[in-house]
């Protein structure tokens, strides 16, 4: 039996049941949104004629006739479905029909005819004696406008080889007709460019369709047609057209944008390496340079000023000498710290690391100092420039020489290690101390905390009267 809580669930529209027939194990239902088909053996519900504008259905407005075909009025018309084969016909106030008016029309059968009642007329007709259109309408391409210019070659030429275009030429028009000398104004339309559309689209009786902006790539656009009894053409009508990729994006382009990014990371590394080469050169040159001429100077002035304060018994003269030898030892040891610092084979803080020691723990055993040197595994491969290694080193000498003058330490630790990308360096020993707040501005901490800007690093002091000192120095390195 007929339940509309089946038929009518999915919108307003539909619940509005109008009107309705049976034909074998179908009911078919007019409502407010359209024909719908009640299939009784399963029980699915489905609309038919949406693409023939068959939109609404309303009251008497349904009938069966002898050959179970359906008959429906519109106000598009009125419509012959054929249950067997599926098909719609549509007819017209052309074909007979008095007026397709959507107002007070019923429709009933009588005798063999069916009728059509109006307030003031009535058409009626044999459903047995309409015949149906089986003359197939084949489709045409009439004209082809490219950006609002007509294509001037015959499009025929198109239907199977390729027209070009640029990629610029991108709103496509195309007009198209179906001769048919018996019904014409029933000829509908399907359509699809392939390349663009996933599916045919129903076209009505349009015969026009614009693309816009449509991206490079080959494209068919396919036409079929269908004539007033809803039969297909044989033939579709197909043209053929490409729309040229621009040269910015070609896939030739693209490659040869990515091996001229290459090329040019590659040429900025060689010049880059060139000039890290130049460099590492020229500072190799300055620090043989220091070491064989400069060097030897002040070596040979300590040796003739040792020489000659021991042939003079002049105290005042002997005084000046020992000033120009103590001076020229300062000058040597300077010296001999700036060309380590410039030479290239020691930006590893490995080889720091190595010269702190050296100085270190020569002069703090010597007063009997117990030293706890100590540097983390990771922090020997790391490289420094020659700023940081100038500025750390002197710190720590600093830090080294203040503790042996002052401290009266019996123990003392250097712990080096690195944190993220900061590298930390403590001198800790447990001597007297000092107070920090009276010492401050002497020049040795000021240095200490210059030094310590120049590698944009941190210096931290903390001592105090009887419990030892202790200088924390953090900078980052890359």
């Amino acid at each position: 039996a007929y339940s509309p809580t089946i038929v009518s669930r999915d919108t307003t529209n539909e619940s509005s049941c109008l009107a309705i027939r049976r034909i074998d194990d179908k009911v078919y239902l007019g409502t407010l949104a359209g024909l719908k088909v009640l299939e009784l053996n399963t029980g699915a519900t489905y609309f038919i004629g949406k693409e023939n504008e068959i939109d609404k259905v309303g009251h008497h407005r349904l009938m069966v006739d002898n050959n179970k075909n359906l008959w429906i009025f519109t106000s598009s018309g009125l419509f012959k479905y054929d249950t067997r084969s599926k098909r719609f016909e549509k007819f017209t106030t052309s074909d007979g029909i008095y007026d397709l008016s959507d107002d007070a029309v019923n429709m009933f059968a009588y005798d063999k005819f069916l009728y059509i009642g109006y307030r003031m007329a009535v058409t009626y007709f044999d459903p047995m004696q309409v015949n149906v259109n089986t003359v197939r309408a084949n489709p045409i391409i009439t004209e082809l406008q490219v950006n609002g210019k007509t294509i001037s070659q015959p499009l025929s030429l198109f239907e199977r080889t390729w027209l070009n275009l640029n990629y610029d030429e991108n709103e496509i028009i195309v007009n198209y007709t179906a001769p048919d000398f018996t019904n014409a104004d029933k000829i509908t339309f399907q359509y699809q460019l392939h390349g663009y559309d996933k599916n045919w689209i129903n076209g009505g009786m349009r015969r026009r369709i614009t693309y816009n902006n449509l991206p490079p790539g080959e494209y068919i656009f396919k036409l079929k047609t269908a004539n007033s009894s809803g039969l297909w053409s044989e033939k579709i009508a197909m043209l053929h057209f490409k729309i040229a990729t621009p040269f910015w994006k070609t896939w030739w382009f693209r490659s040869i944008l990515v091996l001229a990014v290459f090329l040019l990371a590659y040429i900025l590394y060689r010049s880059r390496l060139k000039q890290i080469k130049k460099i590492y050169e020229v500072r190799s040159s300055i620090s043989r340079s220091l070491h064989d001429e400069v060097g030897a100077t002040l070596s040979s002035i300590n040796i003739y000023s040792d020489v000659a304060r021991t042939k003079t018994n002049d105290p005042s003269i002997k005084q000046l000498v020992d000033k120009v030898y103590d001076a020229s030892a300062n000058a040597m040891e300077n010296m001999s710290d700036i060309v380590w610092y410039v030479n290239p084979k020691n930006d590893l803080l490995e080889n720091l690391l190595v010269r702190m020691r050296e100085y270190a723990l020569p002069l703090l055993e010597a007063k009997g100092i117990n030293v706890l040197f100590d540097a983390g595994e990771n922090t020997e491969d790391l490289k420094t420039t020659m700023e940081q290694r100038h500025n750390l080193y002197l710190i720590f000498k600093e830090g080294i020489n203040n503790a042996l003058k002052y401290a009266q330490a019996k123990n003392i630790s250097i712990v080096l290690a690195k944190e993220g990308n900061l590298v930390t360096m403590e001198i800790k020993d447990d001597g007297k101390g000092f107070d920090v707040a009276n010492h401050y501005s002497g020049n040795g901490i000021t240095n200490m905390q210059f030094r310590a800007k120049a590698i944009r690093g941190l210096l931290h002091i903390n001592a105090a009267p009887n419990t030892g000192t202790t200088i924390t120095l953090r900078f980052p390195i890359t």
